[in-house]
């Protein structure tokens, strides 16, 4: 794959990106292979079929062209790979006549997407892109723009301009006594300023390949520190892979991806931020990784709380979810501070309540876990309508007239 253009539908406009993108890694023989010469690739192999096609292709490179072991190799990784794609389809279709709770107006299959965006960008011997690749990418590209043509494109935008998207997060500018000054996330799009109450937006973020930022943060004693998360994890997929934590240092005028966070450092979508208000260098996030439906409950998640006392140079995991709660969807997607002190944190556990943190984020405890559980889904109390899907995520706020109160 050489070039790829992204269409992005924020809150008004249309951004285009034309990206050039490195190729997936080539394969080479070696210690990697998982099969050696004599291995059996036959139906009692336990290997996935990516590898196992991975496998193959190695073999592969190591014979001559049109020997009779490189044709019965062809003819194996053939049929390999459509035994692959029928197994997919099966899937697929055991998902669809089943996936759904009864009475549900469609039937969803909670894994599809992710497993065709995954497919999109992995060959068919199972080798894909570096993480940050699009970042990568982009400064390659810049770096070498002085090499294309000097003759400016005339491009105008033609829309279109009826398709709305999602903003995760707003932020009011606390200095703008008129409350006209906002700061927006988009899911689609990016960042986007107003500064007469929605009437005109200015797009802050151009150089975010990952237009998907679904979280905002503003330190209160020091509004020019902002913190934006990227990725969309919120739903039973990781629906659009981030590219860490980015950081303003000028009131969001200027945006610059955390080193700390650029490779999955703390997993692939960062769903809320929050900073310490007399202190911008500590920061407290929490996020969840990319997972498809291929295992119990939507295959093997990981989760968890970060903290970072520099600014985002190095973060901590202080929170293990996985290992708190084993065996269940124990994703961590909100956290809220005491308006009043920040040692006072709580997050929100998927399919297991609320924790609690009194030191700041730096450890934690469960502080109501008869809620939110996994027999809720579908069989709430009183007999009311159940609650459709695979989880139970819960949202949190806190009363701002009484902050012993949280709803």
């Amino acid at each position: 794959m050489k070039t790829r253009l992204v269409l992005a539908s924020p809150l008004i406009g249309l951004v285009l990106l034309f990206v050039s993108l490195p190729s997936p890694p080539e394969l080479a023989p070696g210690p990697g292979n998982p099969l050696g010469p004599g291995d059996s690739l036959g139906p009692e192999n336990p290997l996935g079929p990516f590898a196992t096609q991975h496998a193959i292709v190695t073999q592969l490179a190591e014979l001559s062209p049109g020997s009779a072991e490189a044709q019965a190799l062809s003819a194996q990784l053939d049929r390999v790979r459509r035994k692959a794609h029928q197994s997919q389809a099966e899937t697929l279709e055991k998902k669809l006549r089943h996936g759904a709770p009864l009475g549900h107006p469609y039937a969803e299959n909670p894994g599809a997407f992710h497993e065709a965006m995954a497919e999109i960008k992995t060959t068919k011997d199972g080798q894909s892109y570096p993480p940050n690749y699009k970042i990568t990418a982009l400064r390659r590209a810049r770096e070498e723009r002085h090499y294309s043509s000097k003759l400016p494109l005339p491009w105008i935008e033609r829309g279109p301009g009826n398709v709305a998207g999602r903003s995760r997060a707003i932020v009011v500018d606390p200095d703008d006594l008129t409350h006209n000054t906002w700061f927006v996330a988009t899911v689609g799009g990016g960042i986007w300023k107003t500064s007469n109450g929605g009437g005109t937006w200015v797009h802050k973020t151009p150089q975010l390949t990952t237009l998907s930022t679904t979280c905002l943060a503003m330190c209160a004693g020091q509004p020019e520190v902002m913190y934006a998360g990227t990725g969309m994890g919120y739903g039973r997929i990781v629906d659009l892979e981030g590219s860490g934590i980015w950081k303003s240092i000028d009131r969001g005028e200027n945006w610059t991806q955390l080193a700390s966070t650029a490779s999955g450092q703390i997993l692939a979508a960062v769903t809320r931020i929050v900073v310490d208000p007399v202190d911008p260098d500590v920061l407290v996030v929490c996020t969840n990784d990319v997972y498809s439906h291929l295992g119990t409950k939507g295959g093997v998640r990981e989760s968890g709380i970060f903290k970072s006392i520099d600014g985002g140079a190095s973060f901590t995991q202080v929170y293990d979810s996985d290992l708190q709660h084993p065996g269940r969807d124990a994703r961590v997607q909100q956290i809220v501070a005491h308006p009043q002190t920040f040692n006072a944190l709580y997050a929100t556990v998927n399919e297991v309540g609320v924790i609690r943190s009194v030191d700041a984020g730096d450890s934690w405890f469960v502080s109501a876990d008869d809620f939110a559980l996994p027999g809720d889904i579908g069989n709430p109390p009183g007999g009311e309508a159940g609650l459709a899907g695979v989880s139970v995520r819960t949202e949190m706020a806190i009363a701002p007239n009484n902050p012993s109160v949280l709803y």
